[in-house]
Parts: C-alpha cells; sequence; structure tokens
C-alpha cells in the first residue's frame, strides 16, 4: 500500500510546473532520517521532496483485508535565500502551498481523501531550509486477502 501512495504522490507532484514550463520538484526519495542533500550538492536538485512513512496502526475488517489511516511527511528541502529580498523568501509558502493544493484530495484504486494534518517550518537553518508538510489518507489493504 505504501508504494501505491509513494507514486501516486510523487507522480502528482510531477505536475507541478513553474513559469517556465520545467517541473517544480527536482528531486524525489524516501527519507532517512538525515539530510539527503548537503549544501554542497548539485543545486538542480533543489527543491527536493522526501517521503517519511509514519508508523501505520492496522484494523483487520476480514478475510485479511485491512484498513488504516496512513500518516506520512513530505520533507520539502530548498536553498536558504539569505540576503535575498522578501519576495525570493516568500517563494518557499508559495512553494509548500502549491503542493498542498497539487495533493489535496488525491484517490487511488484503495486510498481516499488526502488531507494535509500539520506543517512545520524550519527555524534554525543553514545553506538548506527543511520544511515539513504533514498528510494522512484513508488505505483499504487487501494484499492480505486468501480469496483473491
Amino acid at each position: 500500500m505504501r508504494k501505491q501512495i509513494y507514486l501516486a504522490v510523487t507522480e502528482r507532484l510531477k505536475t507541478l510546473r513553474g513559469e517556465d514550463g520545467e517541473p517544480v520538484v527536482k528531486h524525489m526519495d524516501l527519507w532517512n532520517e538525515q539530510r539527503v542533500l548537503s549544501p554542497t550538492d548539485d543545486a538542480a536538485l533543489l527543491p527536493a521532496v522526501l517521503v517519511e512513512f509514519m508508523p501505520i496502526e492496522w484494523k483487520t475488517v476480514g478475510g485479511g483485508a485491512q484498513w488504516g489511516n496512513v500518516q506520512f511527511r513530505l520533507h520539502v528541502v530548498t536553498k536558504t535565500h539569505e540576503g535575498a529580498g522578501q519576495d525570493e523568501t516568500l517563494q518557499l509558502f508559495d512553494l509548500l502551498d502549491s503542493i498542498h493544493n497539487t495533493l489535496n484530495g488525491l484517490r487511488g484504486e484503495r486510498f481516499r481523501q488526502l488531507v494535509r494534518t500539520s506543517s512545520i517550518t524550519d527555524h534554525k537553518h543553514d545553506e538548506l531550509v527543511e520544511s515539513i508538510e504533514a498528510f494522512q489518507i484513508s488505505v483499504d489493504d487487501v494484499s492480505g486477502r486468501t480469496d483473491a
């Protein structure tokens, strides 16, 4: 189920385009509890969105099928605009709003009603800013069904 959600989220984020028609998000991957990108990495990889799945509590509904609310976080990594004007600085919030707008209500064959649950703004950054957008989606997992 996580695979389907990851693919749906990343495919949807690929549709985000800048004014130049180029993809807004340059790199997507799974989060691995560390900053995957360092300030010395290629700036072409920014902004990056890294997906972190939270623990899932499943409810068995019978016949091997389960239901759960899957929570995940998007770690949105961008370059700091230190010394830039307010317009450049505020582009981060525009990006976060665009991500939310693009993902809001996402549905799939076995998942429905993606909603944003929290936002965390990075207040302690150096060259990179890491903003965290948390989401929740309800899923039906039939991978354990024996009658399928």
